[in-house]
């Protein structure tokens, strides 16, 4: 395995060891100006109101590149390229449930295309600055710091 090539099977696997086998992924979408992605959840939805980019749970029959290309198609309508990196992930309570969502920096076809899905009722591109204590909770600050990181490194 090369040193940027993703080891899905470890990802599931240690998920499994830790007794979590409910999954989620979600996707870094930059533009131009390094700004990332973000959706806000229409305020009378689950979650109202909260920001978050394009992710989602990985159905029965999927792997995560083909939840991914999902997620991404369903709620910005873009077309994933290639999934440049593994980021990292957090885990959460759901009605119960323990899930774990990990995050994937990804390339799309052009985001000019991109429009909202039915979820969600605004779009926003931003630079990891102060705006993200405002709009993004703490797990999810976590990992952009994390991927912000990654991106100096390289």
């Amino acid at each position: 395995m090369h040193l940027n090539e993703i080891d899905y099977t470890y990802l599931i696997k240690s998920a499994k060891q830790e007794g979590i086998h409910n999954y989620s992924v979600g996707a870094f979408i930059l533009n131009a100006d390094n700004e990332l992605m973000v959706l806000r959840r229409k305020i009378d939805d689950f979650m109202g109101g909260l920001w978050e980019m394009p992710s989602g749970g990985i159905e029965k029959e999927e792997n995560i590149e083909e939840a991914l290309k999902r997620e991404i198609k369903e709620e910005s309508d873009l077309e994933m390229l290639e999934v440049k990196s593994y980021v990292n992930y957090f885990d959460y309570l759901c009605d119960s449930t323990l899930f774990r969502q990990w995050h994937f920096f990804v390339k799309t076809n052009d985001i000019s295309n991109a429009k909202i899905s039915d979820e969600h009722d605004m779009m926003e591109w931003y630079k990891p600055n102060g705006k993200f204590a405002n709009i993004i909770d703490l797990k999810m600050q976590s990992v952009l710091i994390d991927f912000y990181c990654m991106q100096k490194i390289k």
